[in-house]
């Protein structure tokens, strides 16, 4: 996921999103002439049964977090997602980063479940 790009390398439109791939970018397995899959995030608002399914879209997050995180992208950044700590602030996350944030995310939502039983579980564990 780190390197998932900004615009012009993804792009937004009201039905979908692309994810595309900054320049440079090899999958773990691929061979040189390997051809890239770019994933695709559809809009599912208009198929949302209830008013806070739409809420839960995951275009409508990408966008929304995409408009708010452009304020603080350092300039000539590639990669989609960024860091917010003071020193690396608007600086494309690493893969150890979003690693972390995958973990302690889905620790809190164990947490927040009343359970307890993810001592085990490492961000890999979500492949």
């Amino acid at each position: 996921m780190n390197a998932v790009g900004r615009p012009p390398y993804t792009t937004f439109d009201h039905k979908q999103a692309v994810l595309g791939y900054i320049p440079g970018f090899l999958p773990k397995h691929a061979r040189p002439n390997h051809k890239i899959i770019q994933p695709t995030i559809h809009d599912f608002r208009s198929v949302a049964k209830e008013p806070d399914e739409k809420l839960i879209c995951p275009l409508r997050a990408l966008n929304i977090y995409y408009t708010r995180s452009c304020k603080y992208a350092k300039q000539n950044e590639k990669r989609m997602f960024l860091t917010f700590g003071s020193n690396k602030k608007g600086s494309g996350a690493t893969k150890m980063t979003m690693a972390r944030w995958l973990k302690e995310t889905i620790q809190f939502a164990y947490e927040s479940a009343g359970e307890s039983d993810y001592d085990d579980f490492n961000a890999h564990s979500t492949r």
